[in-house]
């Protein structure tokens, strides 16, 4: 046991792991507009000005792989496989969008179909293990045999309502999300599916718990969603964010009615530090969001606090759209903003250890932290083999309960982005 705690305590002193966001060179000023990628290393970046780049070796060199086929800008892409990838547009003036798609890596790209006159750009996603392939236009559509024949799944949902927001939280279940305009403003709105795409049906408006406009949507598992929002002022956005969660989703027949998805919901927070573009949730309590600002937030309370993850040196650069494969991610945005999250090894800055206070020490489980440092920060505790058991941010004086965990010797690890610090807890 002793051995075990000098190599832990070795690994915390000399060097820490940390998952962190880095700035990488996308090779273009243009604004991207999404990303997607197959594994941490195979992916794609698009954006305005027919911008498609394809890295194979985790965003360390970037190819072209448009070769001038495809002359618009591109909002969507989904890499289905090795060289097999496709990508959508949008043209403001025309009001028109197409989809094209690749099975050599871009040196030759095929258009599988348009929709002339629709009101908001194509979105798309694929529905893994089915390999169905969705795009959400004036309809939404759907494909198993990479665009030679298409499905209407929905037919009409232009007009007054917008759904360009596809996600699917498994094999079976997914959202088609956006907003429907009003008087005054938008509300959001979207369609469910819990059978892998065959049928959908609206959400119940009133079990949404206010009219606010729909940014963003994420999945934490197939009965919980987190829906970000802003109270549009008139048609423009106003400073005014919030998250909700909505879950026990039911479908049922009202009378008199249409087929709808009834549902529970929680404002998590209505105080939402920017207007986020999009959000991702590694389980119910950690995940990100990305905002307008040029900065990334993160939360490991599940929404209720939010703190800043990732600054970019352009605080104008909207980050838009990440993707996250096997604990990498990767977040663009305006001006050719590309940012990568993965782990790093980096050296301690070391503190004074008196600068923590962690009492009583030894303790029989439960412990108040205090830090005197001034910026938020983050707490994590470790047990002997480096397991990590719990994390939450730090105040000026946080209380621990470790009360269910065995007898022995656990480390704390404070850090706030800048500095970390690593103490001694130990539970008798």
């Amino acid at each position: 046991m002793k051995r075990n705690l000098l190599i832990l305590s070795a690994l915390f002193i000399t060097g820490i792991c940390n998952a962190q966001w880095t700035r990488i060179n996308s090779t273009t000023p243009e604004t991207l507009n999404d990303v997607d990628f197959l594994d941490e290393n195979y992916g794609v970046i698009v954006g305005n000005h027919s911008t498609i780049l394809l890295t194979s070796n985790a965003g360390s060199t970037w190819t072209d792989i448009n070769n001038g086929a495809i002359s618009a800008d591109i909002y969507n892409v989904q890499v289905t496989g090795p060289d097999t990838i496709m990508v959508s547009t949008y043209d403001f003036a025309t009001a028109s969008g197409m989809i094209y798609s690749t099975t050599n890596g871009g040196v030759n790209w095929s258009l599988l179909g348009s929709d002339p006159g629709l009101n908001h750009r194509i979105d798309l996603e694929m529905n893994d293990p089915l390999h169905t392939v969705f795009a959400s236009t004036s309809k939404l559509l759907s494909t198993q045999d990479f665009g030679n024949s298409w499905d209407i799944l929905l037919n009409n949902i232009a007009g007054t309502t917008s759904t360009d927001l596809l996600h699917f939280a498994d094999a079976q279940t997914g959202h088609l999300s956006g907003n429907i305009s009003g008087f005054i403003g938008y509300s959001a709105y979207f369609f469910r599916t819990e059978d892998g795409g065959d049928n959908w049906y609206p959400g119940d408006p009133f079990s949404f718990p206010n009219s606010h406009a729909l940014t963003t949507m994420c999945f934490v598992s197939p009965d919980t969603s987190y829906a970000f929002t802003n109270q549009y002022s008139g048609w423009a956005p106003s400073a005014t964010n919030g998250m909700v969660r909505m879950y026990n989703f039911n479908r049922s027949i009202p009378s008199p009615g249409d087929t709808s998805y009834t549902f529970s919901s929680q404002v998590i927070n209505s105080a939402m530090p920017d207007y986020m573009n999009d959000a991702y949730f590694e389980s119910a309590s950690k995940g990100y969001a990305f905002g307008n600002a040029g900065k990334i937030y993160r939360t490991v309370n599940g929404g209720s606090n939010w703190t800043v993850d990732y600054t970019d040196t352009c605080s104008s650069c909207a980050i838009l759209k990440a993707d996250f494969e096997n604990g990498v991610g990767y977040a663009v945005g305006s001006s050719g903003t590309l940012v990568k999250f993965g782990t790093t090894t980096s050296v301690v800055e070391t503190e004074s250890l008196d600068t923590v206070s962690i009492y009583p020490n030894p303790g029989t489980g439960k412990f108040m932290i205090k830090w005197s440092n001034n910026e938020k920060s983050i707490l994590q505790i470790f047990d002997i083999l480096g397991n990590k058991i719990l994390e939450t941010e730090l105040s000026s004086t946080t209380q621990i309960d470790l009360s269910d965990n065995a007898r022995g010797i656990y480390m704390a690890r404070l850090t706030n982005g800048k500095k970390q610090l690593i103490k001694k807890i130990i539970i008798e």
